[in-house]
């Protein structure tokens, strides 16, 4: 799997599900297929730039989404050829992509395996659930072990 390819999967499945979403909510009004298809083709520069080595320096690839999806924001605003979409669309492909971040640990382990190329074709659907239940606690342990370890530095 070529790398951030899941990242990107779930970048493409956001703005895909939030514009169907769109599309079958009577009470909101449905924005220009033009919005959507515009960050798909964003989305697929940053893509082929990753690929191509291109960096985005310091910032992580989620940082440069949610700068895109405001700069498309931006652009739908400023056109006056077209209706402004609503902003609760853009807050939720954004939304659904930054939990990625770490959540509530599930997104995180799909990128554990990623990142360390792990081939999960063998591992059972009940042990691979059972591995990320883990995961996630132990994440949580660990949090809160820093923070109470960041409080003591803080009382001195």
């Amino acid at each position: 799997m070529a790398k951030n390819q899941l990242l990107f999967d779930l970048i493409k499945g956001a703005i895909d599900t939030t514009q169907q979403r769109n599309r079958e909510n009577p009470n909101q009004k449905t924005a220009a297929e033009s919005i959507f298809n515009l960050l798909r083709d964003k989305v697929n520069d940053m893509q082929q730039n990753a690929a191509n080595g291109k960096g985005s320096g310091k910032k992580s690839l989620i940082d440069l989404f949610q700068k895109t999806v405001q700069d498309v924001r931006q652009q739908n605003k400023a056109n006056p050829n077209e209706d402004t979409a609503p902003k609760s669309l853009f807050n939720q492909i954004v939304k659904t992509v930054d939990q990625y971040r770490g959540g509530n640990g599930k997104m995180e382990f799909s990128g554990l395996i990623q990142e360390y190329n792990v081939d999960t074709r063998n591992i059972s659907p009940s042990a691979l659930k059972e591995i990320k239940k883990e995961f996630v606690l132990e994440k949580r342990a660990l949090h809160k072990k820093y923070a109470r370890l960041l409080q003591r530095f803080n009382q001195r």
